[in-house]
């Protein structure tokens, strides 16, 4: 746990170095940092970072039938039960250690629709409930380390595109949605 605490810090400290003041929240690849909250939490304080990533996911909103879309993932419902009794627990873990989220987390690629198409996020706009939401996407200007490093590379230049589409920041507008960073949240 040292060593990991170690790494940790070490990683926060290059971030706050790259980013400075822009550090706007914690998370973790696979949101791994739940699975050792105490010393996330402590690293939190220390760094004086107040926000982190949602892990309780809103899935299926780009499916035109979001409610029936959810169905089919959560067939293994003994699993999908104890995962949503463990991602409550969590954020409430967090949210007591004054870390602040967003209200969920929409993953999107559970219907086997493509995030690359404007239309899959037209219906995502659409389906939002109320509240506030982090999106979960990976809008990118490909290099060498993305090459090197991801299976999922041309996809992230075409949600780039998506994501900075005028005609969505527009529906977005048109939908009510307004679209905020962590510092707002």
């Amino acid at each position: 746990m040292r060593d990991l605490e170690r790494e940790l810090d070490a990683q926060i400290a290059k971030a706050r170095e790259l980013a400075g003041g822009r550090l706007t929240h914690l998370d973790s690849q696979g949101n791994t940092h739940l699975l050792y909250l105490p010393l996330f939490t402590s690293l939190a304080k220390k760094w004086r970072i107040d926000r982190a990533r949602t892990n309780a996911s809103l899935i299926c909103l780009e499916a035109d039938h979001p409610v029936l879309s959810r169905l089919s993932p959560t067939r293994d419902i003994p699993r999908c039960l104890w995962d949503t009794i463990t991602v409550g627990h969590q954020m409430r873990v967090l949210r007591s250690h004054g870390l602040r989220m967003a209200d969920r987390l929409i993953t999107i690629g559970h219907t086997g629709l493509s995030k690359t198409s404007i239309d899959i996020w037209i219906n995502v706009l659409r389906n939002l409930p109320p509240g506030t939401f982090e999106i979960y996407c990976h809008p990118a200007f490909l290099d060498a380390t993305i090459h090197k490093w991801s299976y999922y590379t041309s996809q992230r230049e075409e949600e780039l595109k998506v994501l900075s589409s005028p005609r969505l920041r527009q529906i977005a507008a048109d939908y009510g949605i307004e679209l905020i960073s962590f510092y707002a949240i």
